[in-house]
Order: structure tokens, then C-alpha cells, then sequence
């Protein structure tokens, strides 16, 4: 997934933002596509690959999105540190099981 650094040719409202002729955006992917062939940006654009958080980045709720998209059950954990335990418990359980030692390089 990608977004898209562009610049507004005439003036536009997507959605409840309203850009001018002249304006840069960052949009998403998605919005790119469905008005890209509407001739109201420039044809030179800047694509910018999206960089994946890392768990540790995460927010609590997108904490929750990562743990409920991979069946990691969370227990009581409320708070940021005890859902990010309680991940990294279960993804280190599921090394554990898979034959998987993180502490001995590949090859030795």
C-alpha cells in the first residue's frame, strides 16, 4: 500500500477536505486511484511506500487490530505495555512451537 504526494490542479472537495488549485496532499492509495483519471491533479506525482509499524510503535488500538488480525488473545490487558506483553508472549509461544530459536544465528 502506497500513498500519493500530489498537487491540485483546480479546486477540489474530497470528503470534508477542500484543496485549491496549487494545493500538495498526501492522499491515499486508494483516493489517488478514484481520482486520478479526473484530470484535477498534476501528472507528476510523488508515490510514497508506506513503511509498516512495528508492534513497539503501535497504538493501543492499533495494538488491538494486530492482536485481534492474528488471533492472539489479550486476557485483562488494558494498557499499552501489558497488550504489547501479551503479544510478544504469544508470538514468542508460537516461535517456541514452531522449532524457532531466536537466540542461535541460522547456520550454526
Amino acid at each position: 500500500m502506497s500513498d500519493y504526494r500530489v498537487t491540485f490542479t483546480n479546486n477540489v472537495k474530497l470528503g470534508q477536505d477542500l484543496y485549491r488549485a496549487g494545493d500538495e496532499a498526501t492522499i491515499s492509495e486508494e483516493l489517488f486511484e478514484s481520482i486520478e483519471d479526473l484530470k484535477v491533479i498534476e501528472s507528476k506525482f510523488e508515490r510514497i511506500e508506506k513503511v509498516p509499524k512495528t508492534i513497539e510503535e503501535m497504538t493501543v488500538p492499533e495494538l488491538k487490530k494486530y492482536a485481534k488480525d492474528n488471533n492472539i488473545d489479550l486476557g485483562d490487558a488494558k494498557k499499552q505495555k501489558e497488550i504489547l506483553d501479551a503479544i510478544q508472549a504469544a508470538e514468542n509461544s508460537n516461535d517456541s512451537e514452531d522449532g524457532e530459536d531466536s537466540q542461535t544465528p541460522s547456520g550454526e
